[in-house]
């Protein structure tokens, strides 16, 4: 038997209410919210498939106008400041991206992502 523990899914409704009640219940700001799942994801791409280390990687990101495409924008960054060599294909025109969506494309565009 595998030693690996798995975590309970949560279904979209419940990603919703779970969001609403950390920013509504606890005052937690949603870019704090958004960057910290941006971090997490970061580190897992790096331990899972760049095998520990970004530097000199190359990585492919498709990111939608929403928030899993900011967080994956988000996460771009910081495997482009690890080092790797990240390309961006936007799913949606940056017309339609959110406000922190775009405000993240501009700092990858100074980054040269």
């Amino acid at each position: 038997m595998s030693s690996m523990k798995t975590l309970p899914a949560l279904t979209p409704e419940q990603r919703v209410e779970l969001g609403r009640s950390l920013v509504e219940d606890f005052g937690i700001d949603p870019v704090q919210i958004l960057e910290d799942a941006s971090r997490h994801l970061a580190h897992l791409a790096r331990d899972r498939f760049l095998a520990g280390d970004a530097k000199g990687k190359s990585v492919v990101l498709l990111a939608g106008a929403g928030g899993k495409g900011a967080v994956g924008l988000a996460a771009a960054r910081r495997l482009a400041s690890w080092g790797a060599s990240v390309e961006i294909f936007l799913l949606r025109e940056r017309s339609r991206q959110s406000a922190f969506g775009l405000r993240l494309l501009e700092t990858l565009d100074r980054m040269k992502v």
